[in-house]
C-alpha cells in the first residue's frame, strides 16, 4: 500500500510527540507498505516549523533524513482532474497524492473531510492507523 502524509502529520510527529501520530507513522512505513512524501508537504512543513519552531529545524532536518520514503514531485495540475476541497492550499496535497499513486493520505487536516477522491482514501492518523496494523487498546 503507498501511504501519503500530509504535513500536519509531521509536525505532529517531530514537535508534539504525539503516540497516535508516531503509531501512523510506523503502520505507514511497515512492510509492504511505501511511505510517500510530496515535495510540497517537505517545503511547507520545513517553513511553518522555521516559523513557529526555528531552534526545531535541524531536527527537523534529522527526521526527513532519517525517513524511509519516495519522494513524489508536486504537480502544479492534473489534466482531467478536478477536486471539490474547501481550502485551495490543500489541492497540492491531493495533487501529489494522486500523481504518487497514493492508496492512503492520512491527514489531521478537517478541511479534508468529505473530500473524495477516486481510489484515494482520505484518513485521520488515528483511524488509519486503527485499520491497518496498530495494536489494540490503541488511545
Amino acid at each position: 500500500m503507498r501511504v501519503m502524509l500530509d504535513s500536519n502529520i509531521l509536525i505532529s510527529a517531530l514537535i508534539f510527540r504525539s503516540e497516535h501520530i508516531n503509531m501512523a507513522i510506523d503502520v505507514a512505513s511497515k512492510e509492504g507498505n511505501r511511505l510517500l512524501l510530496p515535495t510540497y508537504v517537505i517545503k511547507e512543513t520545513r517553513g511553518v516549523i522555521a516559523l513557529k519552531w526555528p531552534e526545531r529545524v535541524g531536527d527537523f532536518d534529522l527526521f526527513i533524513e532519517l525517513l524511509d520514503f519516495d519522494e513524489v514531485e508536486t504537480p502544479e495540475s492534473i489534466e482531467g482532474v478536478e477536486v471539490a476541497i474547501r481550502d485551495e492550499k490543500d489541492l497540492p496535497v491531493v495533487l501529489s497524492a494522486i500523481a504518487g499513486g497514493a492508496d492512503v493520505l492520512v491527514t489531521g487536516d478537517k478541511d479534508f473531510v468529505g473530500v473524495e477522491v477516486k481510489g484515494l482514501r482520505i484518513l485521520h492518523p488515528y483511524h488509519f492507523a486503527e485499520e491497518y496494523g496498530a495494536p489494540e487498546g490503541l488511545g
